[in-house]
């Protein structure tokens, strides 16, 4: 697949290209390279699975900048922007502008890319994750078409989609996640294991919004500012994780009475306050299992388990093993 670009510089320049993207079918193949011109300095790492790219870069530009796009291929893609802010302005009538502002993320689909990438900051890090629609599709499976909504009805009228009309915050589970993709060191035989894993999970989670309608819902029933409220909460929690909290001591924290915490909430995540807690927990168990660097007892006292028996059961419901087979299978028994 391959895509053309022409570089628009804060100075006046102009400088023209071309970018091949595989999705591969299988394997694994990594990219790295830093690249400095007299208009940007980046790092970038082109990580490519089983028909996905992900694509990290953490960039420093001589702002403003904007690229003309076109790419020859439909392109799905949810983009993470960690720092700086992107907006792609689309150059035909029937196309969708996406901005994403810093700590905030959208999914899409566009059928053709032809427009314009603005960056605006001079300081941007991003994590990207490019698939095909085949990837999805299998997935989900038979299943797809019953939960893909709107994004599968896009997809079958070759119509433009993006989940959010104003890109969203980043959640607190997703934050956790887009750490592990970007920090992992893994050898190449666990790391395409591992990486596919938290490529599934993300698209789990937007999947699950997409099935609930939950965009929507929230457009209705919350404001920006519970939105943020919620947020807030969401960020306390995976602070606060080795802490425990009632809904009664939250709602006194954050000023909200206790119904409407709860509603808003699970409407805005998804689950509960003390399911959406127990999986956090259990996520970053899990990481900090793989890490290797504490045992399982130091593991369970750091995500707020006094007792790790507890620990154990809750966490072999949530994974369907116990916390020391995944230490074995990762670390051969250590």
């Amino acid at each position: 697949m391959r895509s053309s670009y022409k570089i628009h510089t804060s100075t006046g320049e102009i400088y023209n290209g071309t970018k091949d993207l595989s999705l591969n079918e299988g394997g694994y193949e990594e990219f790295q390279e830093s690249i400095t011109t007299n208009f940007a300095r980046c790092e970038y790492k082109e990580i490519l699975l089983d028909s996905v790219a992900i694509i990290i870069r953490d960039d420093t530009i001589d702002s403003p900048l904007s690229i003309d796009l076109k790419y020859n291929y439909p392109y799905i893609k949810i983009h993470f922007e960690l720092g700086g802010e992107s907006i792609y302005t689309p150059n035909t009538s029937d196309g969708i502008k996406i901005a994403i502002s810093k700590n905030q993320f959208n999914f899409f689909y566009l059928p053709v890319v032809d427009g314009t990438l603005s960056f605006i900051n001079q300081q941007r890090k991003s994590l990207e994750i490019v698939i095909s629609e085949q990837y999805i599709r299998n997935v989900f499976k038979s299943g797809f078409d019953q939960i893909s909504g709107c994004f599968g009805n896009a997809l079958a009228k070759h119509k433009p989609y993006k989940l959010f009309e104003h890109s969203a915050n980043i959640p607190s589970n997703l934050l956790i996640i887009i750490n592990e993709i970007v920090n992992c060191t893994f050898q190449q035989e666990i790391k395409t294991i591992y990486l596919e894993s938290k490529v599934k999970e993300v698209f789990s989670y937007l999947f699950t919004i997409i099935n609930a309608d939950l965009v929507k819902k929230r457009t209705v029933l919350m404001s920006s500012e519970e939105c943020k409220q919620v947020l807030q909460i969401e960020r306390f929690l995976e602070a606060k994780m080795d802490e425990s909290y009632t809904i009664k001591r939250l709602s006194l924290l954050f000023g909200i009475n206790e119904t409407k915490l709860k509603r808003n909430f699970k409407q805005m995540t998804g689950k509960p306050i003390f399911s959406y807690l127990t999986d956090l927990r259990m996520e970053k168990a899990k990481s900090l299992l793989i890490n290797g660097q504490l045992n399982v007892s130091e593991v369970a006292y750091v995500v707020g388990y006094k007792n790790p028996q507890h620990f154990t059961s809750a966490f072999k419901r949530k994974f369907n093993c116990v916390p020391s087979d995944l230490k074995k299978r990762f670390f051969d028994g250590s």
